[in-house]
């Protein structure tokens, strides 16, 4: 599988676009990390600018490299909803994120209510409760559950 237009939509949505590149702050971070488009980091540095294209074309390649993790590591069937949320999921936390949760443990054990329901506990960045990822998660567990954003 990979991420519909929706999923792509999704992430665009809750990931600001930054053309300038800024450092990412994170307590538990200590090293330097620079992001810039909607949330790439990986050849993100200091100083780099783009355009709204390529950003979508750095976005694009982070989602593949997003849907590869989902696809290796869920052993279960899942609907192009559950798919895109876990794939934005996945594109925030990272993969070794990702394949220590107890999310992905359930929803392997087939308990599709029970990985749902992980998806409210990931609003922390250190020790602080960040109002963007209560909203990032709540969107994520809507998609997942119904494919519904607005509801």
């Amino acid at each position: 599988m990979q991420v519909s237009s929706l999923g792509m939509r999704t992430i665009m949505a809750e990931e600001s676009f930054r053309a300038v590149a800024y450092q990412v702050n994170k307590k538990e971070i200590l090293h330097d990390i620079w992001s810039i488009g909607w949330g790439h980091t990986r050849t993100a540095k200091k100083n780099m600018r783009i355009t709204r294209e390529k950003g979508a074309e750095l976005l694009r390649l982070d989602l593949a490299e997003a849907s590869s993790i989902v696809n290796r590591r869920v052993n279960v069937p899942l609907n192009q909803n559950q798919f895109d949320a876990l794939c934005c999921f996945v594109f925030s936390v990272g993969e070794t994120q990702f394949i220590s949760s107890t999310l992905l443990r359930k929803l392997n054990a087939a308990d599709y209510t029970g990985a749902a329901n992980e998806f409210p506990r990931w609003i922390y960045s250190g020790d602080e409760i960040m109002k963007g990822l209560i909203r990032r998660r709540s969107i994520e567990k809507k998609l997942f559950e119904t494919g519904v954003l607005n509801a």
